[in-house]
Formats: structure tokens, C-alpha cells, sequence
């Protein structure tokens, strides 16, 4: 029903390498070279990512486990919560980069 599991953990892997390291990195003052062009926003960039992953948790832990397809369907809805946090951090983060660049 949930597919193959081992696309799920590899797919859970990669976001736990990419954006787990780089939003722990940011919260904790360490901004990589990149992303210090904009600057005011790095703070809800990471928070971004982390919702970002936490759509990756809530989507895939489910489907390895092999949970009823309710379940999956409510972590999917769940899911939707957390994709649109994401959305909402990175307009927010993109909007205090634009101020921080006009105040230059």
C-alpha cells in the first residue's frame, strides 16, 4: 500500500543530510557564506527548513512503518500544515531580505 520502504528512508536520509545541518547551523549564528548576501532572513530560512523536514518525518515515518492508509492520509493533512508554515517563513524571510537590501 505505502510502496517501497526503501524509497522512504532514502528520501528521509537526504533531507535529514541537507537541511537538518544547515538550519541547526544557522540557529546556532554559523551562516554559511551564501546565505549572508541577504542576511536579515536567515533565521526564518532555517525555521523553514525544519518544517520542511518535519513534512519529510510526517510524510515518510508512516509509510515505513506500513501504517493504515487513515494514518498516512492524516500525516499527509498534517503534512500540508507544516509545507505551509514553510511557505508562509520563507515569503516572510524573503520580505525581510528585500528590507534589509533596500535599507543598504
Amino acid at each position: 500500500m505505502n510502496g517501497d520502504p526503501v524509497y522512504h528512508a532514502v528520501a528521509l536520509a537526504v533531507c535529514t543530510v541537507l537541511m537538518v545541518p544547515v538550519a541547526v547551523m544557522i540557529l546556532a549564528g554559523r551562516t554559511p557564506s551564501w546565505l549572508r548576501r541577504g542576511g536579515a532572513g536567515a533565521r526564518l530560512t532555517a525555521w523553514a527548513l525544519l518544517c520542511l523536514y518535519g513534512l519529510a518525518l510526517v510524510n515518510g515515518v508512516p509509510r515505513l512503518a506500513d501504517a493504515s492508509s487513515r494514518t498516512v492520509t492524516l500525516c499527509a493533512t498534517v503534512g500540508l500544515g507544516f509545507a505551509g508554515a514553510a511557505a508562509v517563513l520563507f515569503v516572510a524571510a524573503a520580505r525581510r531580505n528585500a528590507a534589509g537590501n533596500r535599507g543598504d
